[in-house]
């Protein structure tokens, strides 16, 4: 099917056509017209293709009276056709510059990525097949970026004239994936400036740690006027989705061959999931550097490295050596996976797998779900599940996450975004969770901690139900909840507990993110 991007390549061609076409015709046909006029007789080669030019002029020396014979006669028609179309196609080119512009200043829910390298393109590629997608400050070239739908504004992605340029004042997503994290820093901060309807933006940072910290950091802000911001790491991103694929058995020992960053990740997420599992004969992890150096496993092997020309060595040699099964993790999957996987070799039985580590960190779906709000709001809704099961009257939002009505996933990150807020009244602060962290604990009591911060969610609960126009009622409909009452003013045991129950859960909840709870000293509050 023919896309809006080839429509004006094919035109230009036509055109082009036309042009050899007259200009052919015009110079034969003028070879023959030429003999019958006296005065331009011993007009030569270069006199027949001047006058051969004029006629795109609409004009040409030589002619006078007919008979022009029939190859000058569609000359002198096509020649004029052709200068006329190659205008009309050139204003059309600086007509659609110009309106496309135009249009991206006034684009409304669509998404930017920003970013010179590769992994910046594959994400706004994927974007593009489901919603309008701008790259901003990509090395790609525009042609290449239009035949995948994706429009492409350049400059500098820190400037601020080129983020209103790529239309960031009412985009829906934001996705900042330049390699330099200044860079992605620099631009989440004038996004915020520059964004008028709400937006969600997801800045890289390379580093597990700056990752966590970035986080701890950002969820002691509220999202407010639906500014949302979340860090992630591509590695990170792509470790996880590797493993969630290839490490099904936690029994059995995993090795890591290489030294890039990706290996460190995959050498991570592996010692994390094998002490969340609590299994007592959990498998071991062996990172190497060096293919050489490694024993014979029947456990997985995973071979990362910055060449793939390395991995694919490497990868081989593992294999060849009898190892029970090799994941080779490339930068992008490529024909050759299928190959290698498949048809390469007859006896690998299924032991040879390839992973793209862009092909699954550059996934918007994943990057969305793995936001730190909606991770933190998935957690909450799947324990309010647990905690409910079997109550009765049944509720509508007795369903899981994906079933979940728009409204109450909204309030549950809502209710994930306040956390810090909760927490800095009790002079607390979220951190990276690290094994030297001083012990937290929440008081009980009326006048304690969690009394303190079930209050708080009772009080945001509130207000954000009375916004959406819900009032108090005995019964729960869409605009009535018996629950709309003040703490101290008839707000029934039951519902209390309710809010108790998530500020104790607290702790957990941020520790099965990599995050901690730190008390901040007396001194350091009263400053």
């Amino acid at each position: 099917m023919k896309t809006s991007a080839e429509t004006p390549i094919r035109l230009w061609m036509v055109t082009a056509g036309l042009w050899a076409m007259a200009a052919v015709l015009g110079y034969v046909g003028f070879a023959g017209y030429l003999k019958g006029q006296p005065e331009f007789a011993g007009a030569g080669v270069f006199d027949r293709v001047y006058y051969t030019g004029q006629l795109f002029l609409l004009s040409s020396t030589p002619l006078n009276d007919p008979p022009y014979g029939p190859m000058l006669s569609i000359a002198m028609y096509l020649a004029p056709l052709a200068t006329v179309l190659a205008v009309l196609e050139a204003v059309s080119a600086v007509f659609r510059a110009r309106f496309a512009a135009w249009m991206l200043l006034r684009e409304r829910g669509h998404s930017v990525v920003v970013g010179s390298g590769l992994a910046a393109f594959v994400l706004a590629r994927r974007l593009a097949e489901t919603r309008p997608t701008v790259l901003v400050g990509s090395g790609i070239g525009s042609d290449v970026a239009r035949r995948h739908e994706v429009r492409v504004v350049d400059g500098d992605p820190t400037d601020e004239a080129t983020l209103r340029a790529a239309g960031v004042r009412g985009a829906a997503q934001v996705f900042a994936l330049d390699p330099s994290g200044a860079v992605n820093a620099e631009v989440a901060l004038l996004v915020r400036s520059l964004n008028q309807a709400g937006v969600s933006v997801y800045a890289r940072a390379d580093e597990r740690e700056l990752v966590a910290a970035l986080r701890a950091r950002r969820l002691g802000v509220d999202g407010q006027d639906g500014y949302r911001l979340d860090f992630f790491s591509i590695e990170e991103v792509a470790a996880i989705e590797l493993l969630d694929e290839h490490d099904r058995d936690l029994e059995q020992t995993a090795v890591v061959v290489g030294s890039d960053r990706f290996a460190d990740a995959v050498e991570g997420d592996l010692i994390r999931r094998r002490r969340r599992a609590g299994i007592p004969g959990a498998g071991t992890v062996v990172r190497i550097d060096d293919e050489a150096s490694a024993a014979r496993s029947e456990g997985t092997v995973y071979v990362s490295a910055s060449d793939p020309n390395d991995v694919l060595r490497r990868g081989l040699r593992l294999l060849l050596a009898g190892n029970g099964r090799v994941v080779l993790c490339l930068g992008q999957r490529s024909g050759l996976a299928d190959a290698l996987e498949q048809r390469l070799f007859d006896d690998v039985q299924g032991r040879l797998a390839v992973f793209g580590v862009l092909d699954a960190a550059c996934d918007p779906t994943l990057l969305e779900r793995g936001a730190l709000v909606e991770r933190l709001a998935r957690a909450m809704h799947a324990r309010y599940l647990v905690e409910y099961a079997g109550s009765s009257p049944a509720q509508d939002s007795h369903v899981p996450w994906d079933q979940l009505d728009e409204r109450y996933r909204a309030d549950n990150r809502a209710q994930a975004e306040h956390i810090g807020t909760k927490l800095a009244e009790i002079d607390a602060v979220i951190v990276p969770a690290a094994p030297d962290l001083p012990p937290f604990t929440l008081a009980e009591g009326p006048q304690g901690d969690v009394e303190k911060l079930a209050r708080m969610e009772h009080e945001r609960w509130m207000a954000a139900r009375r916004e959406a126009g819900v009032t108090y009622g005995e019964q729960r409909t869409a605009r009535t909840h018996p629950d709309m009452r003040d703490w101290d003013a008839g707000l029934t045991e039951d519902a209390k507990e309710k809010d108790r129950m998530f500020a104790r859960g607290l702790p957990a909840l941020l520790e099965a993110e990599g995050l901690a709870i730190v008390r901040l000293p007396r001194s350091y509050h009263d400053d």
